[in-house]
Formats: C-alpha cells, structure tokens, sequence
C-alpha cells in the first residue's frame, strides 16, 4: 500500500442507497478488509443494481480481487447492472476484462455522463440527487479528491417540485 494511505483502512466504501449499492473507491488500492466486505455483502445483500465511483488515482482491484467479485457476483444467483464512474483509461480497461466474467452487464461512464450510469444501474429517478450528495459524502471521508473534483452535485438529477 502506498506510504502515504491512511494507516486504518479507509480506501472504499460501500453501502445500499435506495435499492442501488453505491461503492465509492478513494484513491488507494483497496484494502484487503474492505474489499472482502465488498464481496461479501455484493453476494448476500438485497439490491437492484451498482454504482461504482472511482478516484482516478486509485490503482483499482489486484486480478485476484476481480476474480473475487466475480464469484460473488455468481454466487448471488443473478446478474445485476453494474455501472462504473470513472475518467481513467486504467479502469475502463479493468471494467472490460470484468465485462466479460459478468456477462456484458458491466459498463464504464465518464463523470460527465453521470446521469446515465444512474440509470443503467436501476437507479430510480426519485433517488438520483440522494445518491449523488452520498457520493460526495464518501468521496470526502475517502480523501478522494479526483471524485470531488469531476463530480459537481448537478441540479438536473433533483427530482421536480
């Protein structure tokens, strides 16, 4: 882990945000604890679909670790829509070897096409501006400057009067 990552991990988190895990990586390689978490929970947990933000500085998951998701994924039973938010030519290349282990239900988008990574992960219309300020939330916790950064909290995605 890079010296300069924080001593107690804190480099992802995940949770369940109106039916659509929501999983925030900061900018170091995910911890070993963390990333089992993940797994665990993206296996047992009930959920329509994911959406993965990524500080363009995080190295992304080890190839053990994508074989691990992977398993989960498979062992939950069924697919779900994985849409991953990232600017990084690093992860798009990552979310296409996945791809192929899920079957062609994980898509990569740029920051600026938040809205439809969104939708491609279920994400109902009501729960969208919800799920944008808990990115930004997490992306705070996480020291993630490069998700602060490429994402502002856009009034398109509030849900009308």
């Amino acid at each position: 882990m890079d010296e300069s990552a924080p001593t107690v991990a804190l480099t992802m988190r995940h949770e369940i945000v109106a039916n659509t895990m929501l999983v925030v990586s900061g900018p170091w390689p995910p911890a070993p604890e963390e990333w089992n978490a993940r797994c665990r929970d993206c296996a047992t947990l009930d959920y329509g679909g994911v959406l993965v933000v990524v500080d363009p500085a995080c190295p992304g998951p080890s190839s053990r670790q994508r074989m691990e998701l992977a398993e989960a994924f498979k062992s939950r039973g069924c697919l779900t829509n994985v849409a991953v938010v990232t600017d990084s030519p690093a992860h798009r290349g990552i979310v296409t070897v996945m791809n192929w282990m899920q079957k062609g239900s994980l898509k990569a988008y740029g920051p600026a096409r938040f809205a439809e990574a969104l939708k491609h992960a279920g994400a109902a219309p009501s729960a969208r501006a919800a799920i944008v300020r808990r990115v930004h939330e997490l992306a705070l916790q996480l020291n993630a400057p490069g998700i602060v950064r490429a994402m502002a909290l856009d009034s398109a995605l509030e849900p009308p009067p």
